[in-house]
């Protein structure tokens, strides 16, 4: 029966069913895994600070508008348009002639007044012995007293008409009344020029200056209740230029308002810079960057070894036998290429950088310990050990606690959390950062004041 069974088949397929077997009863070894190379770095701690930007205008601490208080021909200009001016620098100068004429004929009245108040004197004195030897009224005495009263008056508005004409006359010379920039001018010499001429020119201070910016009532709330009302705020204040370089100066609050703006909910701050090198010009928008003095000790990766999902970011960590596994972090702000990891590694934990689309969670992988470079993000491979990473501190067994105030305030997530699922954007790359928007009213310029300087 056994044999009519085997008969129903064709040779060749008994033949491969034969040679299928065969090939499954070998020695059972299957294909060993091999473990992909991957690039990986110790995470390490440097100290961290809160820190926040926000978008600032620059405004001359002084802006004076150079008018005429006199009437007269422009003889001299002795500047150069856009040029930095010193103080008590000679900007105008008008006709002095007429002035002086003006001068010279108060000075004559101011003589005549003076000869008149002599006469009356005189003739007082001998009015008073005439009076003695009853030789004249009394009413004839009071005249003569009158008399020189009114001579006294005289002179002296005589003085007061010199004091005007001197004043006058310095009005045609006018100075600068600080050391600032310039600007243009429609009057060129041989104009007359009055009071009602307007701005000849506006000139502008340059050292130090300011720069406005607001911030927001969230972070108002949090730094009053760690410093108080009373004690300085422990912040510096550091720009960041247009062309995206650093200003090598750093500035101090120099006034907050005293209320929050119902409509924007921010606050206005002011800062006062120095500005030696006259880098700083009025209506220049800078990045203003607040930071806080008291920093901590966090742990920083690589943007390269963060990946995104729709619950938040994640790096693939080795364990001791190098195991991947995928674990969840918070991320804080960004510094350089690196960021700022506020929950979910420690210090001296090995994260793979390079080389993800390889790993196979759960599976071992062949590490190679490389350096990341802080500013770019570049991978050093077989970097010496002046090229390696920072000294870390010992790994704690406590993940760093998110920075704050020592009397637990809440701090404002917005300086340091990233937030991956922000509202009406589609997975933003790590590392984009939202700025504050300028609030208008906030950055008005303002009105200038109205100047004369007289030599």
């Amino acid at each position: 029966m056994a044999f009519s069974f085997f008969q129903r088949f064709h040779p060749a397929v008994v033949l491969l069913c034969i040679t299928i077997l065969a090939g499954c009863s070998g020695n059972g070894e299957q294909q060993q895994f091999n473990a992909p190379h991957v690039d990986v770095m110790a995470v390490y701690e440097i100290p961290v600070a809160n820190k926040w930007d926000a978008v600032g205008r620059v405004d001359s601490k002084d802006i004076v508008d150079i008018k005429s208080r006199v009437e007269g021909f422009l003889i001299k200009r002795e500047f150069v348009e856009g040029d930095i001016v010193p103080k008590g620098k000679v900007l105008f100068k008008i006709d002095p002639k007429p002035f002086e004429a003006d001068l010279l004929l108060a000075k004559a009245s101011v003589e005549k007044a003076r000869a008149a108040l002599i006469e009356a004197k005189q003739n007082l004195e001998r009015g008073k012995q005439l009076y003695a030897g009853k030789n004249i009224s009394k009413s004839q005495l009071d005249a003569y007293t009158s008399t020189e009263r009114q001579a006294a008056a005289e002179l002296d508005a005589a003085k007061a008409q010199v004091y005007s004409a001197t004043i006058n006359l310095g009005y045609t010379t006018i100075s600068a009344p600080f050391k600032g920039r310039i600007g243009r001018t429609i009057y060129s010499v041989g104009n007359l020029i009055s009071t009602s001429s307007g701005t000849l020119a506006t000139i502008f201070s340059i050292d130090p200056i300011y720069v406005y910016f607001t911030i927001d009532e969230k972070d108002v709330v949090t730094y009053r209740s760690k410093w108080g009302y009373k004690s300085s705020p422990n912040l510096r204040f550091m720009l960041r230029l247009p062309n995206g370089a650093m200003y090598d100066q750093e500035g101090k609050l120099d006034f907050a308002q005293p209320f929050i703006d119902k409509d924007t909910g921010t606050i206005d701050l002011r800062c006062v810079f120095p500005n030696p090198e006259s880098l700083l010009l009025s209506g220049m928008y800078v990045s203003v960057i607040v930071e806080d003095a008291d920093k901590k000790r966090m742990p920083v990766i690589p943007q390269a070894s963060v990946q995104q999902t729709q619950t938040g970011y994640t790096v693939v960590v080795l364990d001791k036998k190098n195991i991947a596994t995928t674990r969840e972090v918070k991320l804080g702000m960004r510094l350089d290429a690196m960021w700022v990891v506020l929950n979910g590694l420690q210090a001296g934990e090995r994260i793979i950088v390079e080389g993800l689309q390889k790993v196979q969670i759960g599976k071992p992988v062949t590490p190679n310990l490389v350096a990341v470079d802080t500013k770019t993000g570049a991978v050093i491979k077989g970097a010496p050990k002046g090229a390696q990473q920072p000294k870390t501190d010992t790994p704690s067994n406590v993940v760093p606690p998110k920075t704050g105030s020592s009397n637990n305030t809440p701090e404002n997530p917005r300086w340091t959390e990233t937030n991956p699922a922000e509202k009406n954007e589609a997975s933003p790359p790590p590392g984009s950062i939202k700025q504050p928007s300028v609030k208008p009213n906030s950055l008005k310029g303002k009105q200038p004041a109205t100047s004369n300087s007289g030599s």
